[in-house]
Protein backbone atom coordinates (compact mmCIF):
# COMPACT_ATOMS: atom_id res chain seq x y z
CA UNK A 1 0.00 0.00 0.00
CA UNK A 2 1.23 3.39 -0.96
CA UNK A 3 1.98 5.46 1.58
CA UNK A 4 0.35 9.23 0.59
CA UNK A 5 2.52 12.06 0.36
CA UNK A 6 3.17 14.71 2.99
CA UNK A 7 1.15 17.64 2.05
CA UNK A 8 4.52 19.98 2.17
CA UNK A 9 5.69 17.42 -0.87
CA UNK A 10 2.72 17.93 -2.35
CA UNK A 11 3.11 21.01 -2.24
CA UNK A 12 6.69 21.42 -2.79
CA UNK A 13 6.06 19.12 -6.22
CA UNK A 14 3.66 21.36 -7.29
CA UNK A 15 5.50 24.41 -7.18
CA UNK A 16 8.76 22.87 -9.05
CA UNK A 17 5.87 22.53 -12.04
CA UNK A 18 5.19 26.35 -12.26
CA UNK A 19 7.19 27.67 -14.56
CA UNK A 20 7.29 31.97 -16.00
CA UNK A 21 4.09 33.02 -17.83
CA UNK A 22 4.72 33.68 -21.31
CA UNK A 23 4.10 37.12 -22.23
CA UNK A 24 4.45 36.26 -26.25
CA UNK A 25 0.62 33.96 -25.47
CA UNK A 26 -0.61 36.23 -23.68
CA UNK A 27 -0.44 38.67 -25.65
CA UNK A 28 -1.99 36.53 -28.90
CA UNK A 29 -4.55 35.69 -26.64
CA UNK A 30 -5.53 39.59 -25.79
CA UNK A 31 -5.70 40.39 -29.85
CA UNK A 32 -7.80 37.33 -30.23
CA UNK A 33 -10.14 38.60 -27.72
CA UNK A 34 -10.39 42.45 -29.59
CA UNK A 35 -11.58 40.58 -32.67
CA UNK A 36 -13.95 38.32 -30.95
CA UNK A 37 -17.60 39.41 -32.11
CA UNK A 38 -18.58 41.38 -28.78
CA UNK A 39 -17.85 45.28 -27.47
CA UNK A 40 -14.22 45.49 -26.43
CA UNK A 41 -14.19 44.94 -22.61
CA UNK A 42 -17.69 43.40 -22.41
CA UNK A 43 -16.95 40.28 -20.61
CA UNK A 44 -14.99 42.01 -17.84
CA UNK A 45 -12.73 40.04 -15.60
CA UNK A 46 -13.59 36.68 -17.86
CA UNK A 47 -11.40 38.42 -20.22
CA UNK A 48 -8.47 38.98 -17.85
CA UNK A 49 -8.69 35.86 -16.86
CA UNK A 50 -8.86 33.60 -19.96
CA UNK A 51 -5.17 35.87 -21.10
CA UNK A 52 -3.93 35.26 -17.88
CA UNK A 53 -4.50 31.23 -18.52
CA UNK A 54 -3.11 31.69 -22.13
CA UNK A 55 -0.31 32.99 -20.61
CA UNK A 56 0.04 30.54 -18.12
CA UNK A 57 -0.59 27.31 -20.60
CA UNK A 58 1.88 29.13 -23.10
CA UNK A 59 -0.65 28.89 -25.52
CA UNK A 60 -2.71 31.43 -27.40
CA UNK A 61 -5.75 29.21 -27.14
CA UNK A 62 -5.55 26.83 -24.46
CA UNK A 63 -7.93 24.21 -24.25
CA UNK A 64 -9.17 23.02 -20.50
CA UNK A 65 -10.34 19.55 -19.84
CA UNK A 66 -11.74 20.39 -16.47
CA UNK A 67 -13.38 23.85 -16.14
CA UNK A 68 -15.04 25.16 -12.88
CA UNK A 69 -17.26 28.52 -13.15
CA UNK A 70 -17.61 30.07 -9.29
CA UNK A 71 -20.67 32.81 -9.66
CA UNK A 72 -20.41 34.60 -6.27
CA UNK A 73 -21.98 37.94 -4.84
CA UNK A 74 -19.06 40.63 -4.79
CA UNK A 75 -18.41 44.03 -4.80
CA UNK A 76 -18.24 44.58 -9.16
CA UNK A 77 -17.65 48.44 -8.96
CA UNK A 78 -21.35 49.96 -9.39
CA UNK A 79 -21.46 50.43 -4.94
CA UNK A 80 -18.74 53.38 -5.59
CA UNK A 81 -21.24 54.94 -7.47
CA UNK A 82 -24.36 54.80 -4.91
CA UNK A 83 -25.82 51.08 -5.85
CA UNK A 84 -25.94 48.45 -3.04
CA UNK A 85 -28.05 45.15 -2.21
CA UNK A 86 -30.77 46.85 -1.02
CA UNK A 87 -33.32 45.46 0.71
CA UNK A 88 -30.75 42.82 2.27
CA UNK A 89 -33.90 40.33 2.77
CA UNK A 90 -35.83 40.46 -0.16
CA UNK A 91 -35.05 40.80 -4.13
CA UNK A 92 -33.09 43.71 -5.10
CA UNK A 93 -35.04 47.15 -5.17
CA UNK A 94 -31.45 49.18 -6.67
CA UNK A 95 -30.24 49.19 -10.09
CA UNK A 96 -27.46 50.77 -12.14
CA UNK A 97 -28.80 52.33 -15.88
CA UNK A 98 -28.41 54.54 -18.08
CA UNK A 99 -30.64 57.51 -18.07
CA UNK A 100 -32.28 57.61 -21.07
CA UNK A 101 -33.07 54.10 -21.16
CA UNK A 102 -34.97 53.23 -18.46
CA UNK A 103 -35.76 49.13 -17.92
CA UNK A 104 -39.06 49.38 -17.24
CA UNK A 105 -42.35 48.96 -19.25
CA UNK A 106 -44.39 51.63 -20.60
CA UNK A 107 -46.95 53.06 -18.22
CA UNK A 108 -45.58 51.12 -14.84
CA UNK A 109 -45.06 53.38 -12.61
CA UNK A 110 -47.04 55.41 -10.87
CA UNK A 111 -44.95 57.61 -8.67
CA UNK A 112 -41.17 58.85 -9.39
CA UNK A 113 -39.17 60.77 -7.16
CA UNK A 114 -35.99 62.57 -8.43
CA UNK A 115 -33.41 63.53 -6.31
CA UNK A 116 -29.69 64.72 -7.59
CA UNK A 117 -30.71 63.84 -11.16
CA UNK A 118 -31.66 67.15 -13.46
CA UNK A 119 -29.24 69.11 -11.99
CA UNK A 120 -25.96 66.59 -13.13
CA UNK A 121 -27.89 65.18 -15.84
CA UNK A 122 -25.99 65.23 -19.41
CA UNK A 123 -29.18 64.11 -21.39
CA UNK A 124 -32.04 66.81 -19.00
CA UNK A 125 -34.78 66.23 -21.76
CA UNK A 126 -34.06 62.50 -23.03
CA UNK A 127 -34.03 61.34 -19.34
CA UNK A 128 -37.66 63.29 -18.84
CA UNK A 129 -38.91 61.35 -21.60
CA UNK A 130 -38.02 58.40 -20.20
CA UNK A 131 -39.90 59.01 -16.90
CA UNK A 132 -42.33 60.24 -18.69
CA UNK A 133 -42.48 56.75 -20.85
CA UNK A 134 -42.50 54.69 -17.80
CA UNK A 135 -45.46 57.09 -15.67
CA UNK A 136 -48.93 55.34 -16.12
CA UNK A 137 -51.70 57.84 -16.88
CA UNK A 138 -52.12 59.84 -14.10
CA UNK A 139 -48.82 59.70 -12.24
CA UNK A 140 -47.04 62.03 -10.25
CA UNK A 141 -43.14 63.10 -11.14
CA UNK A 142 -41.40 64.83 -7.97
CA UNK A 143 -38.56 66.52 -8.73
CA UNK A 144 -35.89 68.18 -6.07
CA UNK A 145 -33.25 70.55 -7.63
CA UNK A 146 -31.29 73.43 -6.33
CA UNK A 147 -32.23 76.49 -6.23
CA UNK A 148 -29.98 79.06 -8.88
CA UNK A 149 -30.27 82.02 -6.62
CA UNK A 150 -29.70 79.99 -3.19
CA UNK A 151 -26.80 79.77 -1.45
CA UNK A 152 -26.28 76.19 -1.78
CA UNK A 153 -25.44 76.16 -5.02
CA UNK A 154 -22.88 78.69 -4.92
CA UNK A 155 -21.10 76.23 -2.07
CA UNK A 156 -18.79 73.36 -3.62
CA UNK A 157 -18.57 71.50 -0.76
CA UNK A 158 -22.49 70.76 -0.47
CA UNK A 159 -24.43 68.40 -2.11
CA UNK A 160 -26.08 70.92 -4.37
CA UNK A 161 -22.67 72.72 -5.46
CA UNK A 162 -22.00 70.60 -8.51
CA UNK A 163 -24.27 70.56 -11.67
CA UNK A 164 -26.77 73.11 -13.39
CA UNK A 165 -29.19 74.99 -10.69
CA UNK A 166 -32.30 75.98 -11.74
CA UNK A 167 -34.84 79.27 -10.72
CA UNK A 168 -38.49 78.61 -11.10
CA UNK A 169 -39.37 79.63 -14.21
CA UNK A 170 -36.47 77.86 -15.89
CA UNK A 171 -38.14 74.48 -13.76
CA UNK A 172 -41.38 75.31 -14.78
CA UNK A 173 -40.41 75.61 -18.72
CA UNK A 174 -38.49 72.21 -19.05
CA UNK A 175 -41.23 70.47 -17.41
CA UNK A 176 -43.80 71.42 -19.75
CA UNK A 177 -41.20 71.07 -23.00
CA UNK A 178 -41.13 67.68 -21.68
CA UNK A 179 -45.07 66.99 -21.79
CA UNK A 180 -45.44 67.18 -18.02
CA UNK A 181 -47.88 69.36 -15.98
CA UNK A 182 -46.53 71.55 -13.22
CA UNK A 183 -49.02 71.81 -10.00
CA UNK A 184 -47.35 73.46 -7.19
CA UNK A 185 -43.55 74.45 -6.97
CA UNK A 186 -42.01 74.52 -3.49
CA UNK A 187 -39.09 76.03 -1.50
CA UNK A 188 -37.12 74.42 1.02
CA UNK A 189 -33.48 74.33 3.27
CA UNK A 190 -33.26 77.42 3.99
CA UNK A 191 -30.64 77.16 6.70
CA UNK A 192 -26.69 78.18 5.08
CA UNK A 193 -24.64 75.07 4.40
CA UNK A 194 -22.70 75.45 7.74
CA UNK A 195 -21.35 72.52 10.57
CA UNK A 196 -21.27 74.89 13.36
CA UNK A 197 -23.35 73.61 16.34
CA UNK A 198 -24.36 77.12 17.61
CA UNK A 199 -26.44 77.54 14.27
CA UNK A 200 -27.55 74.26 13.46
CA UNK A 201 -29.79 74.77 16.95
CA UNK A 202 -31.62 77.63 15.14
CA UNK A 203 -32.44 75.50 11.68
CA UNK A 204 -36.19 75.49 12.94
CA UNK A 205 -36.41 79.33 13.01
CA UNK A 206 -34.09 79.73 9.61
CA UNK A 207 -36.69 77.43 7.60
CA UNK A 208 -39.56 79.35 9.31
CA UNK A 209 -38.46 82.69 8.39
CA UNK A 210 -37.76 81.21 4.92
CA UNK A 211 -41.38 79.85 3.82
CA UNK A 212 -42.48 83.42 5.01
CA UNK A 213 -39.85 85.78 3.80
CA UNK A 214 -37.34 84.44 1.68
CA UNK A 215 -39.06 82.07 -1.02
CA UNK A 216 -36.41 82.95 -3.75
CA UNK A 217 -33.00 82.22 -1.64
CA UNK A 218 -34.20 78.78 -0.74
CA UNK A 219 -31.39 76.07 -0.78
CA UNK A 220 -33.66 73.66 -3.17
CA UNK A 221 -36.74 73.72 -5.02
CA UNK A 222 -39.55 71.15 -4.93
CA UNK A 223 -41.90 70.47 -8.33
CA UNK A 224 -44.50 68.33 -8.83
CA UNK A 225 -45.70 67.46 -11.79
CA UNK A 226 -48.34 65.16 -13.89
CA UNK A 227 -48.05 63.41 -17.20
CA UNK A 228 -49.74 65.51 -19.63
CA UNK A 229 -51.63 63.32 -22.05
CA UNK A 230 -53.17 65.14 -25.13
CA UNK A 231 -56.80 63.59 -26.32
CA UNK A 232 -57.15 62.78 -29.77
CA UNK A 233 -60.20 65.08 -31.23
CA UNK A 234 -62.15 63.75 -34.33
CA UNK A 235 -61.99 66.77 -37.23
CA UNK A 236 -64.56 67.31 -39.24
CA UNK A 237 -64.40 66.92 -43.08
CA UNK A 238 -64.42 70.19 -44.57
CA UNK A 239 -67.35 71.20 -46.82
CA UNK A 240 -67.30 71.25 -50.32
CA UNK A 241 -69.47 73.93 -52.38
CA UNK A 242 -70.60 73.15 -55.70
CA UNK A 243 -69.46 75.51 -58.12
CA UNK A 244 -71.44 75.78 -61.52
CA UNK A 245 -69.81 76.54 -64.69
CA UNK A 246 -70.34 79.56 -66.27
CA UNK A 247 -72.19 80.29 -69.44
CA UNK A 248 -71.19 82.58 -72.02
CA UNK A 249 -73.37 83.62 -74.60
CA UNK A 250 -71.95 85.45 -77.98
CA UNK A 251 -73.94 86.83 -80.63
CA UNK A 252 -75.26 84.28 -83.72
CA UNK A 253 -72.38 86.37 -85.87
CA UNK A 254 -69.92 86.57 -83.36
CA UNK A 255 -70.35 82.93 -81.73
CA UNK A 256 -67.44 80.37 -82.92
CA UNK A 257 -68.67 77.32 -85.01
CA UNK A 258 -67.21 75.23 -82.75
CA UNK A 259 -65.88 74.59 -79.67
CA UNK A 260 -65.97 72.18 -76.56
CA UNK A 261 -66.84 74.28 -73.72
CA UNK A 262 -68.60 76.81 -75.40
CA UNK A 263 -72.70 76.99 -75.30
CA UNK A 264 -74.39 79.01 -78.16
CA UNK A 265 -77.06 81.06 -76.80
CA UNK A 266 -79.61 82.85 -79.61
CA UNK A 267 -82.62 83.22 -80.94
Amino acid sequence: MEVPSAPSAVIAQALTRIQPTSTLAGTAAATRQSELTKPPGSLGRLEDLATRIAAIRDEARPHLEQRLIVVAAGDHGVTSQGVSAWPSDEPNLVGLCDEAEIPLPDSSIDRVLMVHALETSEQVRPLLREVWRVLASGGRLMVVVPNRRGIWARVERTPFGTGSPFSPPQLERLMRDSMFSPTATLSALFFPPTQRRSLIRLAPAFENLGNRWAHALSGVLISEAGKQIFAATAQQAPRTRRIRQPQVAFPRSAAPRSGPNLTLLGS
